[in-house]
């Protein structure tokens, strides 16, 4: 995965610093992350999936209801038409 596209959800990069691989899949086109923080009211986490569309690789922030694995949250961007979460 390019390394502008990993960069690209700033946001989530500034609120949410410890990233952990969910999941990937075989083809390598498409990657869940969630990113997790620690504050003293709880924990705070996002979930991105950097997917390989269209020929060019993008980041879409995932609802977290949608966020339990790459086909809950390919599903739920096919049914928002590729518009991300937030």
């Amino acid at each position: 995965m390019p390394l502008p596209v990993v960069a690209e959800p700033r946001y989530w990069f500034s609120m949410h610093r410890t990233p952990k691989i969910v999941e990937a899949d075989r083809a390598r086109e498409r990657v869940l992350v969630r990113f997790g923080a620690f504050e003293p009211s709880g924990a705070l986490y996002g979930t991105c999936l950097y997917a390989r569309v269209d020929g060019g690789w993008n980041c879409f922030t995932i609802k977290p209801s949608a966020s339990a694995s790459i086909a809950s949250a390919e599903a739920w961007l096919i049914k928002q038409d590729w518009a991300d979460w937030g």
